[in-house]
């Protein structure tokens, strides 16, 4: 595919976009995403404004958790100092007054917000795009019914719900509202004809393939909805000997959760051959991803992580249900699905133990990646801030 630069030069010039985006202190997909949307506008020559609750450095966190070298000239709205990943929670309720402290001194022709719907947003006179990552919440929808929460996180649910007036008003009308999946969109009900899928941008070359063992990794935030436990109990049941690596992330409030994974892994035998790494130094994972075969997956409402990974010749095995199923391998089109610990535990010893299949999928899995590039995403993104 072209560079997106070389088909609209400076598509996006005398335009002023203010990107909104809680930007956590340890950032996930959500904010990637609108860094990426952010590098874009720039990159394109508009004149781009952020705003955020607490203020990051921009140049250096960029670069750090998106590999992003962001140009200069970009302008920063927040309202505090950076603070603990504990003051995380006032996001959600703070960033629609951090975005109208943007909106008076930016003066913006078009805002792209991840995710909520403040009403200041319908005063703004700009033309208004919405980046719908998270419809439904997944931390409190999905795992309530299969994980017990801790008591912190059912309080964080009911502090969700309580102030969903505040972030998600009904009186703000959008220009596009964009869906991070087919799946995410789903939940939502009928598609409206302003409505489009947008998948994210993924760093195909982020991993490369190298010399490849029997090593099944799972990566992303070690957090109840990634039910790793569920993983646990189905490796525990293969016949084959391969090693795995879960890693991922560990802020101060998920600490429980991963005592609670070091217990099963001692307590079902697994200490050989599970090894779990909370944050990990980036070169050690990479070189975990670059020499594993097989990643395990739940319920995405897309699933960067493991496309990153496909594109390194590692073959998904993931949850029947979600984006990873519907969007990604599409059905088992791209990659192997399971419904049971025993089903799971069947398909890792039939690809462990058969070379010439793994051979097969892990090149169906590199191609299907390239269809989820930086690229691709860049030039949607210029066509929607092109068309409002």
């Amino acid at each position: 595919m072209k560079d997106p630069i070389s088909i609209n030069i400076k598509s996006l010039k005398g335009k002023k976009i203010l990107v909104v985006f809680p930007f956590a202190k340890n950032p996930g997909g959500m904010d990637l995403i609108m860094a990426d949307i952010v590098r874009i506008s720039v990159d394109e020559g508009a004149e781009v404004a952020v705003t955020s609750v607490f203020r990051r450095d921009l140049g250096s966190a960029f670069k750090k958790f998106f590999g992003i070298e962001l140009k200069g000239g970009t302008k920063y709205y927040s309202l505090f100092p950076n603070l603990s990943t504990y003051f995380n929670l006032l996001n959600p309720l703070l960033l629609g007054v951090a975005c109208g402290k943007a909106i008076k001194k930016f003066k913006p022709d078009i805002i792209c917000i991840g995710e909520y719907s403040y009403k200041v947003l319908s005063k703004s006179g700009a033309k208004l795009i919405r980046y719908t990552f998270e419809p439904l919440l997944l931390d409190q929808v999905s795992t309530k019914k299969t994980v017990k929460l801790s008591l912190v996180e059912r309080i964080y649910g009911r502090y969700i719900t309580a102030i969903s007036k505040i972030a998600f008003s009904d009186k703000v009308k959008f220009d596009r509202v964009i869906y991070i999946s087919t799946w995410a969109k789903k939940l939502t009900g009928a598609m409206k004809p302003y409505d489009q899928i947008i998948y994210p941008p993924v760093n195909i070359n982020k991993f490369k393939a190298k010399n490849k063992e029997d090593i099944i990794t799972c990566l992303g935030l070690f957090s109840p909805k990634k039910r790793y436990e569920l993983f646990l109990k189905g490796i525990s049941e293969c016949k084959k000997d391969f090693r795995v690596a879960i890693c991922g992330s560990l802020p101060g409030n998920r600490k429980s959760y991963f005592h609670s994974l070091e217990k099963m892994v001692e307590d079902l035998g697994l200490g050989e051959k599970v090894k779990l790494y909370p944050n990990i130094p980036f070169e050690k994972l990479v070189e975990i991803i670059s020499s594993s075969k097989i990643c395990l997956s739940h319920i995405e409402y897309f699933g960067i992580a493991v496309v990153e990974e496909m594109a390194a010749g590692v073959v998904p095995i993931v949850y029947r249900d979600g984006a990873l199923w519907d969007d990604v391998v599409l059905k088992g089109k791209y990659g192997f699905g399971f419904s049971t610990e025993k089903e799971l535990s069947e398909i890792i010893d039939k690809i462990i133990s058969n070379q010439k299949l793994w051979s097969k999928w892990s090149r169906i899995a590199r191609e299907r990646a390239k269809y989820f590039s930086r690229e691709k995403f860049a030039c949607e993104i210029i066509k929607l801030f092109e068309s409002v």
